[in-house]
């Protein structure tokens, strides 16, 4: 229902409840005059209203005396019994309290407002209003859980009160306080809160106090989390939704963190909220408010906020004597970020809270912020991005990698060439770091920045000049690659290999096949698979004619990875080995290249189900990197990403949990947060804490990590289509059998569209497909993905494969509920068998599979022969 259907229902339902009971439903049906959903809306919001008179818990138990307006433990309040005062504040007085009906208990905290309620119309908008509060559901935000009127007592007319999710945390500023949080950290908490106050506002819900003390931060699984309290309350007991207010001691604000327009009592709108994120975001980064009105009347504090003007977070650092360091990094976008927020005018902040959250965002990537002005300059200041380091160590790795063409020439003259041609290359680069001062104020550029400019820059600058043109664009490419901005990678890349199909000589023709091999695996990272096959068995054959052992090894290693995505297991195992030999032999025991060949042939060893020897090959990679690299690189991320994934089939939750968390710090720590490689670390996560029951965690990693992949690789892409399965499993989990169907159906279409018919991903989701329909009582829907799987399953995988034999398992049992009997009598035995002999008896697996062949024979009267069957599990 949109904003003005709800107005209109809500207007009706204060007329209707005005009425006498007995005649409320007339009323209703004649106002409403055929409008079924609005009399549907109207009648709801009426049952609630009635519900609530009854609502005050058993008889003989009203609640108890309040002494000096603090009501006593033990007093009962509804369903709920008063524990402790928590805390007061200007509306009332918060309670932990616990549900002591006998339904269930369960704690939470129960807000009891210092407000009689005069009469019908504001009951009538309060329970109106907590029906929509009630609706905000949203990881960040502390649930609305309950609400009512107390009874009357004492010739006392009854009070408000609200019991919602209790949360104990700290409040956001002293969080970062205490723990020391550095700046990246207090902004991707800030970008936490973002994310809940705009999913409020698509609701038509404004907070209209925000503070630190409703802003609560939590840790849980590990990671701190944001909890936002009181959301609406301010909205939903303010006595005048749309006029002016008169004195601000009876405001519902904080003045502290009040935007000018909540001061001078106008209309509060959403932007009032963005002010208000902008005073914490100040707070967080400045380490004071940007106004003190400690003191001040209530006309000083309006003239402050709306006429004074804030000092910029890096000069209050720097006043402070906080150091240069902290000072320089607000300095430019932060201080102008936090300042839009602030501005005076309402018209002039950030349009929306998603605006502010989108520029938080742009800044940590080190993207140019709509804060600052957008001009030629600005961009081009944005040169050395948010890892300086990453920036120069780029660079000098294309410095690298054009000088070690040299190494190619057997004759002195090309030697010479190559030198002339790498020097060429890198003077070009190094002019374009030239162009920029990195010490500027405000001046940070990202390798993309760099990348662009050098692409227009090369258009010029390399006129009949093919052969460096050709690396230059090939470097590029590499580089584009490595950002995962593959169409950028692409241009770059078909340009270098038409150039270097022009050049004649052997060297040239390593060079091409260097290209063809980039070219098709950024095509491969773009799921277009058929495109990419031909360009790597090219550089193949070239490498294996004119190119040396390594190079051979390496392109038998990269077709070895096509073939195990393509799910041809067989064929990438022979091939990976190949590679490894030569590379063993060639680069040595401590080579990198051999740490990602044994990670290869780990995955395929896991994906054919020799999980003992996979982990000994995931291992030894690990070690490799880890000796090499360090913990924050993206080779040792991956190794300790895949090793995860294995531990987690395991079965070793907590080991998995480790190694996922410490390979999504070394891909935030390397690539950012908008990289596809950060949302796989987010879903890795987010699928092992499913497991651990931490749902409402792993859904929001999970969803986060979903968004990461459609940015970045679009919708039609098959990893995307991996997220999607994942999150199915997880609605699933939570009990939301239609969405979880439907979501394994989205993965699904992914698949058949992005891959070869016969692909094991499309197994998986085909099953999940069949086996909800199942729990849904849809056996007959259920047969033919199950059949599909099977097939599938049967030609990729090994003989007596546990995932074929579960699927074969499954398919038994939709055929016995839909009577035939004697294909799945064959199906179930022959299942339960392969993985009792392959897993043993104790395994889940198994132990799901005998469940289904009793359930089948008992319904058969064949309960005895069913007990035989299984009489040598339990021997």
């Amino acid at each position: 229902m949109d904003a003005e259907r709800w107005q209109q229902a809500k207007a009706l339902f204060a007329e209707a409840v005005e009425q006498p009971p007995e005649h409320r439903a007339a009323f209703v049906a004649a106002q409403c005059a055929g409008d079924a959903a609005l009399e549907q809306e109207v009648t709801s919001l009426l049952d609630a209203f009635e519900a609530a008179g009854d609502d005050d818990g058993p008889p003989g138990h009203p609640p108890l005396a309040r002494r000096d307006g603090t009501w006593q433990a033990g007093s009962r309040i509804g369903p709920y019994e008063i524990e402790e005062l928590v805390g007061r504040g200007g509306m009332g007085a918060v309670y932990r309290a616990v549900r002591a009906d006998g339904q269930f208990e369960h704690h939470v905290a129960l807000k009891l407002v210092d407000r009689a309620v005069p009469g019908g119309d504001l009951l009538a908008r309060f329970l109106s209003e907590r029906r929509i509060l009630a609706r905000l559901q949203h990881p960040h935000i502390a649930r609305l859980l309950d609400g009512g009127v107390t009874e009357a007592s004492d010739g006392r007319p009854g009070v408000p009160y609200l019991a919602m999710e209790f949360v104990e945390g700290q409040p956001l500023t002293d969080y970062c306080e205490v723990h020391g949080l550095g700046l990246q950290s207090r902004l991707l908490l800030m970008r936490q809160v973002c994310s809940a106050v705009a999913y409020a506002h698509r609701n038509l819900v404004v907070h209209r106090d925000l503070k630190p003390g409703n802003v609560l931060v939590v840790e849980g699984d590990g990671e701190p989390r944001v909890k936002l309290l009181d959301f609406g309350i301010a909205k939903l007991l303010d006595d005048d939704e749309t006029g002016p207010q008169t004195r601000t001691g009876e405001r519902l604000l904080t003045p502290d963190y009040a935007a000018p327009e909540q001061l001078r009592g106008e209309v509060v709108t959403t932007s009032a909220d963005v002010y208000a994120l902008g005073v914490l975001l100040y707070e967080l980064l400045a380490g004071r408010r940007p106004f003190s009105l400690r003191g001040l009347s209530a006309a000083e504090m309006e003239r402050v906020v709306s006429q004074q003007l804030p000092e910029r977070p890096s000069r209050v650092r720097t006043q402070t004597g906080e150091g240069s360091d902290t000072s320089r990094h607000l300095r430019g976008d932060l201080d102008q970020i936090v300042l839009k927020a602030l501005h005076k005018e309402p018209e002039r902040r950030y349009a929306s809270v998603e605006a502010l959250d989108d520029d938080l965002r742009r800044h940590l990537e080190g993207l140019p912020v709509q804060a600052r002005p957008d001009t030629l300059s600005y961009r081009a200041a944005k040169f050395i991005g948010r890892h300086r380091v990453g920036v120069a160590s780029a660079v000098l790795l294309l410095v690298v990698l054009v000088g070690g063409i040299v190494a190619t020439g057997t004759q002195a003259a090309r030697a010479r060439a190559e030198a002339a041609r790498a020097e060429e290359t890198n003077r070009f680069l190094l002019d374009l770091l030239a162009s920029a001062d990195p010490e500027a104020e405000g001046r940070t550029v990202t390798v993309a920045s760099l990348l662009d400019a050098a692409a227009r820059e090369a258009d010029a600058r390399f006129v009949r000049q093919p052969a460096l043109e050709a690396s230059v664009r090939h470097t590029l490419g590499q580089t584009y690659n490595g950002l995962g901005l593959f169409d950028e990678a692409l241009a770059q890349l078909s340009r270098a290999l038409a150039l270097r199909r022009g050049l004649r000589g052997p060297v040239a023709r390593v060079h091409e096949a260097e290209t063809l091999s980039l070219l098709g695996r950024v095509q491969q990272k773009r799921g277009e698979y058929e495109a990419a096959l031909p360009l790597l068995e090219q550089a193949l054959a070239l490498q294996q004619r004119w190119g040396g052992e390594a190079g051979v090894a390496a392109e038998l290693s990269n077709l070895g990875v096509y073939h195990w995505e393509m799910g041809h297991y067989g064929k990438a195992d022979t091939l990976l080995n190949e590679a490894f030999a030569i590379e063993r032999r060639v680069l040595g025991e401590d080579h990198e290249r051999v740490a990602l060949t044994l990670d290869n042939l780990a995955t395929v060893a896991a994906d054919q189900g020799d999980e003992a020897r996979a982990e000994g090959l995931y291992r030894q990679s690990l070690a490799i990197v880890e000796r090499r690299f360090g913990e924050s690189h993206p080779r040792t991320a991956q190794s300790l990403a895949h090793l995860g994934i294995l531990r987690h089939d395991l079965g070793d939750l907590r080991e998995a949990e480790s190694l996922h968390r410490r390979a999504l710090r070394a891909f935030r720590a390397t690539r950012g947060e908008a990289h596809s490689d950060v949302g796989y670390a987010l879903n890795n996560l987010s699928t092992v804490l499913v497991d651990l029951d931490s749902l409402d965690r792993a859904e929001a990693l999970q969803r986060e990590g979903l968004e990461i992949y459609r940015g970045v690789l679009g919708d039609a892409h098959a990893n995307t289509g991996i997220q999607l399965n994942n999150l199915a499993y997880l609605l699933r989990k939570r009990g939301k059998q239609e969405e979880a169907l439907e979501t394994y159906g989205q993965a699904v279409a992914v698949w058949r569209a992005a891959l070869p018919p016969d692909h094991p991903y499309l197994a998986y989701g085909l099953h999940n497909v069949g086996t909800v329909r199942m729990a849904l009582a849809r056996d007959a829907d259920a047969e033919a993905p199950l059949r599909e799987a099977l097939a599938i399953r049967e030609a990729a995988l090994p003989p007596g494969h546990a995932e074929t034999l579960t699927t074969m398992n499954i398919l038994g049992e939709c055929l016995g509920r839909l009577g035939r009997a004697g294909e799945a009598e064959r199906l179930l035995v022959e299942s339960y068998r392969g993985l009792l002999g392959g897993l043993g008896a104790d395994h889940a697996l198994t132990q799901q599979a005998a469940e289904r062949v009793t359930t089948f024979f008992q319904q058969l009267g064949r309960g005895e022969e069913a007990a035989r069957l299984l009489t040598p599990v339990s021997e």
